[in-house]
């Protein structure tokens, strides 16, 4: 269970029942709302429209990559994500390199009910970071999120993943919160 840092009575009310936090996210958001994003790419780079089934391989290459050694993604997990109900292949954000490769990419998911957007993940190919490829495909997600009625992006991470916190800020995105993770069997009152 996911519980914001601010959220005493029921940090309380799980370690009673003896759930345990074991890790944290940092909770980063971004008003939408009037807001004007116009990303710009290096020379020769540019964005893919939308994301094809038929290069599912390229895109969990390029994850696998930007999260090198620690990405766990396979193209059959990639195939995977790319079939649930709510992946959308035009908020799959990708930046092409000049020769082709894919170089960036920024993944929303949207949900249209609560106007709330969320980023999960964003990386850039290690060969092409510190270009300003990631903030630019992290912005052309939310233009894209803007587009179909999204007031809200948000995004998690790690607080011990190194130059994450830094990048997000950087991007323009603020730190809303932390959320903890309670785990464990707990038992009855």
């Amino acid at each position: 269970m996911f519980v914001f840092e601010d959220d005493a009575p029921r940090h309380t009310l799980l370690q009673s029942r003896g759930y345990s936090g074991s890790e944290s996210r940092v909770h980063f958001g971004q008003s939408l709302v009037g807001q004007s994003f116009a990303p710009s790419l290096p020379e020769g780079f540019c964005f893919l429209e939308t994301q094809a089934a038929d290069h599912a391989e390229r895109r969990a290459e390029l994850h696998i990559d930007a999260f090198h050694p620690g990405s766990t993604m396979t193209l059959e997990k990639y195939r995977a994500l790319m079939n649930a109900p709510d992946y959308d292949p035009d908020m799959d954000v990708v930046i092409l390199a000049p020769d082709g490769r894919y170089a960036a990419f920024a993944l929303g998911w949207t949900e249209a009910e609560s106007k709330m957007g969320l980023f999960e993940p964003v990386g850039t190919r290690r060969e092409f970071q510190r270009l300003g490829l990631g903030k630019a495909a992290l912005h052309e997600a939310m233009r894209r999120m803007q587009a179909r009625g999204i007031e809200t992006a948000t995004v998690r991470t790690s607080p011990d993943l190194a130059g994450v916190i830094p990048f997000y800020q950087a991007a323009g995105v603020q730190i809303m919160s932390t959320i903890y993770c309670y785990a464990g069997f707990g038992h009855p009152a």
